[in-house]
C-alpha cells in the first residue's frame, strides 16, 4: 500500500496540470517554453535512464544551446483533447541543421508507444516526412497524457524552434514559407542575370569576383535552410556534412576578394589593402580546412570569420569613400545591412543573444538588401566611369554633348517608331482576323458570279436564276459588312443582351446558305441531323462564323487530299445541361503532333495551302466567350469537333 501511495505520488507529480500542453482546437503550439530539458554530457543514456533523470524547465520560446559536445534530452507532456482526436497533429523542429534526432511516446502508464529518427546526416529518405524541416507525426490515439522525450545530438549550434502543428496547418506555413523563400531566392537569380548580363557586355572583371561572391553565398543559404539537402544535394554525403561551414567560409573568402578589387583597395588604402589580401589568405585556407577538419570547430572559425569580415568590408569601403572613391557609397550601405544581420547571426549561434526566428529573418533580409546595393554599387561604379569618360571627352571636343543629345533624341524616335509598329502590329493581327472571315463570302461571291457568267454566255439566265444570284450576293456582302461589327463589339464588349438567344439549327442553316456556293463546287455532301436542340445563348452572327469557319476547314481537308465522295455530318443534341453540335469529315484527320495545339493563334493544318491559323483560335474565343467549350478528335476517318454550349 505504501509502494502504492508513492507510486500514485510521483505519477501525480509527474503529470501534474502545470506540466501539461492541452490540445485543442487551437492551430499551432509553440512547445519552447512548454519543454524541460536534460543535458547528457556523455551522450550514451539510453531513454531508460533519461526517464529517471531531474529535466530543468526551459526559459526559451526557442530552446538554444550554441555549441556543445553533449546531447540535449527535452520533455513535453502533452494532453489532447477529446475534440481533436481525428485529426492528424506533427511534431515540427524548424531547424535542418540538426545531425541526430531521436522521438520516443510514452502514455501515461509508461508504455512506449513509438520511437522515431531524423536528422540532417540520417539518409534524406528515411525521413518521415520528406522536408527540410523535420517533421514527426504524433499519433493521439485517446485522450490520456502523452509523453515525448526528444533527444538532440548536433556538431553545430543547438536551435530547438519546435512546435505542434496539424496537417492542414502544416500546408499552409509551407507554402507561405515557400513563398518568402522563392521570392527571397527569385531575387538572388534575378540580380544573377543581371549581373551576369553586364558582364557580357562590360567585360569588367569586378562581375566576376561579384558573381563569384553571389554564388558561394547561395550556396551556404541553401545549406544552412536545408533547401540544399532538400532539392539538390539529397544523397551528397560530403555537402550534407560539410557544405554549410564550407560554403559559409568560401563566400567570405570571395567577398573579401570581391571588396578588394571593387573598392581599389591598394590605390585608395594601401595599409588596408594588406589587411584584406591577410583575410583573403585566411579564409581561403580555412575554406580548404573545412573540407576535413571537425565540422565543431570549423563552423566556430566561420562564425567568428562572418563576423570579422563584414567589419572590415564596411571600413574598408568608408575609408576608400572619403579617400574619394565615390563608387563606395552603395558599397557602405549593402554592407550595413550585411553587418547587422551577419552579426546577429552569429551572436546567436554562439548563444550570445536569442530570438531564433526574428534573427533568421534578420540576416536574409540584411543579406537580400546587400546583394541589391553590391548591385547597385556596380551599376553606380559604371555609371560615374561614364561621367568622367564624359567630363573628359568634353574638354577635347565641346561638341560632345550636342551628339549625346542628338544620340538620345534619335534613340527617343526609334522608340518612337517601334511602339508605332507594335499598334500596326495589332492593328494588322486584326485585319488578318477579319481577312480570314473575309475568304470565304469573298470566295462565294466569285463563284456566284462566275456561274453567273457562265449562265449569260449560254443563255440560261433567267429572271429567277438572276434573283436567285442577287439574293445570295446580297447575303454575302452584308455578312461582310457584319463581320466588321462583329469584330468590333468582339474586342469591345456589348453588355446588352439583345438577339442572344437562338436555336442551334437555325444558325447551323444560316451558316450553310452563306457556304451554299462553295459546297456546291467543292462537291461535298453535307448531312445534317437534328435529335433534340434547346436555345442557346449567343450571336447568331458570331455563331455562324465558327460553323463556316468548321465547313471550310474540312472542305479544304477533303480537297488537298484529294478524297472522292468527300462529306460532312452536322449533329445537334442535347443533354442536361448544354446544346451539343459535332462536325465529323472523312478528311482524314489533323496530325497528331498538332492535334492539341489546333486551337493555339498560327497553328494550321494547311499551312502549304496559305492557312494563317487564327480561324480555330478565333472560333474557340467565340465560344469561351458565352461560356461554352470546343473540342477536338481524331475519328477514323478524319476529324470531329465538337461544340457545348449551355442552354439560354
Amino acid at each position: 500500500m505504501r509502494l502504492f501511495i508513492l507510486l500514485s505520488l510521483f505519477h501525480l507529480c509527474l503529470f501534474s496540470s502545470s506540466d501539461y500542453v492541452v490540445i485543442n482546437e487551437k492551430k499551432v503550439y509553440a512547445l519552447g517554453l512548454e519543454s524541460s530539458y536534460y543535458v547528457d554530457e556523455s551522450k550514451v543514456m539510453d531513454i531508460e535512464s533519461i526517464k529517471q533523470e531531474h529535466f530543468i524547465p526551459s526559459q526559451e520560446e526557442v530552446p538554444s544551446y550554441g555549441f556543445a559536445d553533449v546531447a540535449y534530452w527535452l520533455k513535453i507532456s502533452l494532453k489532447p483533447d477529446q475534440s481533436i482526436l481525428n485529426e492528424k497533429w506533427f511534431l515540427k523542429i524548424d531547424y535542418p541543421l540538426l545531425d541526430h534526432l531521436a522521438l520516443y511516446a510514452y502514455d501515461n502508464k509508461g508504455r512506449l508507444l513509438f520511437e522515431k529518427h531524423g536528422g540532417e546526416l540520417e539518409p534524406f529518405e528515411n525521413r518521415e516526412i520528406k522536408q527540410r524541416d523535420f517533421i514527426f507525426e504524433i499519433p493521439f490515439e485517446s485522450d490520456r497524457l502523452l509523453s515525448l522525450y526528444l533527444r538532440v545530438e548536433t556538431s553545430g549550434t543547438i536551435h530547438l524552434p519546435i512546435k505542434l502543428v496539424r496537417d492542414i496547418d502544416i500546408i499552409e506555413t509551407q507554402q507561405d514559407s515557400l513563398l518568402l523563400s522563392g521570392l527571397y531566392y527569385g531575387l538572388f537569380i534575378i540580380i544573377f542575370v543581371y549581373s551576369f548580363i553586364l558582364f557580357i557586355y562590360t567585360k569588367d572583371k569586378n562581375y566576376v569576383y561579384y558573381l563569384f561572391f553571389l554564388s558561394t553565398f547561395v550556396m551556404w543559404q541553401l545549406s544552412f535552410d536545408g533547401f540544399g539537402v532538400e532539392f539538390f544535394w539529397t544523397d551528397m554525403w560530403w555537402n550534407i556534412e560539410k557544405g554549410t561551414v564550407f560554403w559559409m567560409i568560401l563566400a567570405a573568402f570571395a567577398s573579401v576578394l570581391f571588396g578588394k578589387t571593387f573598392l581599389q583597395t591598394s590605390l585608395y588604402a594601401p595599409r588596408l589593402d594588406k589587411i584584406l589580401l591577410f583575410f583573403i589568405v585566411i579564409s581561403f585556407l580555412a575554406a580548404m580546412a573545412a573540407t576535413f577538419l571537425d565540422y565543431s570547430l570549423m563552423v566556430q572559425v566561420g562564425a567568428v570569420i562572418s563576423i570579422l569580415m563584414p567589419i572590415f568590408l564596411l571600413i574598408s569601403g568608408i575609408v576608400t569613400y572619403r579617400a574619394g572613391n565615390r563608387a563606395a557609397r552603395f558599397y557602405i550601405l549593402g554592407w550595413t545591412f550585411f553587418l547587422v544581420g551577419s552579426v546577429l547571426f552569429a551572436l546567436n549561434k554562439f548563444d550570445i543573444i536569442g530570438g531564433f526566428y526574428l534573427i533568421n529573418y534578420a540576416q536574409q533580409v540584411g543579406s537580400a538588401f546587400e546583394m541589391i546595393f553590391l548591385s547597385w554599387a556596380l551599376a553606380d561604379r559604371i555609371h560615374l566611369l561614364q561621367v568622367e569618360y564624359n567630363i573628359k571627352m568634353e574638354k577635347l571636343n565641346v561638341t560632345l554633348h550636342q551628339r549625346v543629345a542628338a544620340s538620345l533624341e534619335e534613340m527617343r524616335k526609334k522608340d518612337q517608331v517601334l511602339a508605332h509598329q507594335a499598334r500596326l502590329a495589332s492593328i494588322g493581327e486584326t485585319i488578318e482576323q477579319i481577312a480570314h472571315q473575309w475568304r470565304q463570302p469573298l470566295n462565294n461571291l466569285a463563284l456566284i458570279n462566275q456561274d453567273t457568267y457562265f449562265k449569260r454566255k449560254l443563255g440560261t439566265l433567267d429572271e429567277v436564276a438572276f434573283d436567285e444570284a442577287h439574293n445570295k450576293i446580297d447575303e454575302n456582302l452584308q455578312f461582310m459588312s457584319k463581320t466588321i461589327d462583329d469584330f468590333r463589339d468582339f474586342f469591345n464588349v456589348d453588355d446588352s443582351d439583345e438577339d442572344l438567344t437562338c436555336k442551334p439549327s437555325l444558325i447551323v442553316d444560316h451558316a450553310l446558305i452563306l457556304s451554299e456556293s462553295l459546297l456546291h463546287y467543292s462537291k461535298v455532301d453535307i448531312e445534317i441531323e437534328c435529335i433534340s436542340e434547346y436555345n442557346i445563348k449567343i450571336r447568331k452572327n458570331e455563331m455562324s462564323q465558327v460553323i463556316m469557319n468548321l465547313i471550310k476547314n474540312s472542305i479544304d481537308a477533303i480537297r488537298i487530299k484529294e478524297i472522292e465522295n468527300g462529306y460532312i455530318k452536322i449533329r445537334i443534341d442535347s443533354d442536361l445541361e448544354h446544346d451539343i453540335i459535332s462536325f465529323e469529315d472523312n478528311g482524314g484527320g489533323i496530325k497528331p503532333a498538332i492535334l492539341d495545339k489546333v486551337f493555339e493563334p498560327y497553328v494550321s493544318t494547311k499551312k502549304s495551302s496559305g492557312g494563317t491559323g487564327i480561324g480555330l483560335y478565333m472560333s474557340r474565343l467565340i465560344i469561351e466567350k458565352y461560356e461554352g467549350e470546343m473540342r477536338v478528335k481524331n475519328t477514323e476517318h478524319g476529324a470531329l469537333f465538337e461544340i457545348r454550349l449551355p442552354r439560354s
